[in-house]
């Protein structure tokens, strides 16, 4: 066998394996998955590379489908692939692969705060999706345009046609982040009547990852309303479930918990200790503006 060949079957493996991975990593059997890709990290850069010269379509598909393990180890080099793929002209013919390819990139641009192209980004990914008559990706870029909008009233707007549309579908994980955003644009009750369904669905979804980040979130916010032993107790719950994940997302937020539970407490040099380790897993994942929080907080 020649060693096109050979590189084009193991782009065949990689794209399934990316495949199986992108549904995999929003489930409780995440922290193996993630494991398994970081382990696989060479043979999918030489993949990726192979895609560039042979097939732009599964380059799209397999650089957006890992999404996720772009967030927890290297935001910069998610980054640069889509970016990658996304530049050449021929991408235009592949619209589905396109408008998940620019979902991710999208994403990935919010974390590193690069709001402006990031909602350029999405809000193209929703116009193929819906000229493809694909409601699930509707629902997604819905949803992620209404969290970096900063508007809570084209939020609010946004997230309920989503949760509608999910909810048609049955679609009990898109309704939890319908949920979520619900939650984050309204205030006292209200978005703790929307967290308390989602943390059900995500329950019932078996995404660890984002139950355990909003019982972080959550538990923040219940700690600012007075009530510390409630939220101490979704500290510990969200501690438990990444002790399973090894979810740096997640690490990061619970840092920030415990700082301010830290600080309410007036224990602030325990505080410092875990600014400091936060600064040091935003350094490792790439997430430059996490970081510069970090730091300015840190001072």
């Amino acid at each position: 066998m020649n060693e096109a060949k050979i590189r084009t079957r193991h782009l065949k493996y990689f794209s399934q394996l990316a495949e199986r991975a992108e549904t995999a990593l929003r489930g409780p059997d995440q922290a193996e998955w993630y494991e398994r890709l970081d382990e696989e990290r060479d043979n999918i850069r030489a993949a990726l590379e192979w895609a560039d010269q042979t097939d732009v379509e599964a380059g799209l598909y397999l650089s957006s489908r890992l999404r996720r393990f772009w967030e927890n180890f290297d935001f910069k080099e998610g980054l640069y692939y889509l970016s990658n793929f996304l530049q050449i002209p021929e991408t235009n013919v592949h619209m589905k692969a396109r408008a998940d390819a620019l979902y991710a990139y999208g994403l990935l641009l919010v974390y590193m705060r690069q709001f402006h192209e990031a909602r350029s980004c999405i809000n193209q990914s929703l116009e193929l999706y819906r000229i493809l008559g694909n409601q699930q990706g509707e629902i997604d870029a819905l949803l992620s345009l209404g969290y970096i909008l900063f508007d809570a009233t084209k939020t609010q707007e946004l997230s309920a046609q989503a949760l509608a549309l999910a909810q048609s579908l049955g679609d009990t994980w898109r309704q939890a982040n319908a949920l979520f955003n619900l939650g984050w644009c309204s205030n006292g009750s209200q978005r703790f009547t929307f967290w308390e369904q989602a943390i059900k669905l995500f329950r019932q979804s078996g995404d660890w990852h984002s139950l355990a980040d909003l019982l972080a979130t959550s538990g923040k916010f219940v700690m600012l309303d007075g009530d510390i032993e409630l939220a101490e107790k979704k500290f510990e719950e969200a501690t438990q479930l990444n002790h399973e994940l090894n979810d740096n997302i997640v690490k990061v937020n619970l840092l920030d918990a415990y700082v301010r539970m830290a600080i309410v407490s007036g224990k602030y040099s325990q505080a410092r200790e875990y600014y400091s380790e936060s600064l040091k897993v935003t350094y490792e994942s790439g997430d430059d503006i996490e970081f510069l929080w970090c730091q300015t907080f840190l001072g």
